[in-house]
């Protein structure tokens, strides 16, 4: 029962992650939210209503949740939804986003939406989202992928990544001109003091799905 676990995230096989050979694994799966992600909200969650970075990182309401002393969950959970892919989640589900806070610091995924402000709110917890060089897309559906264009234009990252199959899927989805930079299987980027290896696995999902593998944090995304 999620209700009694006391660290985000999970340790049950089922949920958001499992561990192997001290490695941590996130899964795509969703799950229902863990208690400890949501101590610091107020239930119901209230709307973050700041347009401003500067208005985000004196929002009090969502915080990230620290993974490792380097990564950090900043995604957003969805009490209302009760289907998602044919799961039942009767308690709600999340919308999986990661900040590594690497030289080159890196946002992996964004959030549906509607959920922007939570996804902003969560990483201004934990720096300025301005100093974000990097932005990961694993998957283009739009829980993923729902708030990257807006994110893109806030931010103003130095780079965005996709697989090849992700490219092609954002631009079907938000049209041409979208900055964003294949990254192939086996593909490796140095982002300062960690290094990011990008792994495809079409199919497992969608035709566009890849992992992101950080080898000196044992952590797969």
């Amino acid at each position: 029962d999620p209700r009694d676990l006391h660290s985000f995230p999970t340790r049950r096989s089922s949920d958001l992650q499992t561990e192997r050979n001290g490695a941590v694994f996130f899964r795509k799966n969703r799950f229902e939210a863990p208690e400890s992600a949501v101590r610091s909200i107020k239930r119901p969650a209230l709307p973050f209503t700041g347009t401003t970075c500067e208005d985000m990182m004196e929002q009090e309401v969502f915080k990230a949740v620290r993974v490792t002393d380097s990564i950090y969950w900043v995604g957003a959970i969805d009490w209302t939804t009760r289907d998602f892919h044919g799961y039942l989640t009767s308690r709600g589900t999340t919308y999986n986003a990661y900040l590594v806070l690497a030289d080159k610091i890196t946002l992996i995924d964004t959030v549906k939406a509607p959920y922007k402000k939570e996804l902003w709110a969560r990483i201004a917890s934990v720096v300025d989202p301005r100093e974000i060089s990097v932005i990961v897309s694993n998957h283009s559906e739009m829980d993923h992928s729902g708030c990257l264009v807006e994110s893109i234009e806030m931010i103003k990252p130095d780079e965005v990544y996709a697989s090849p199959m992700g490219v092609k899927a954002l631009a079907a989805h938000f049209g041409p001109g979208l900055p964003v930079k294949e990254v192939k299987d086996g593909d490796s980027l140095d982002l300062g003091g960690m290094e990011a290896v990008f792994m495809e696995t079409r199919m497992l999902h969608w035709p566009d799905s890849m992992v992101t593998w950080i080898p000196s944090a044992k952590v797969l995304f």
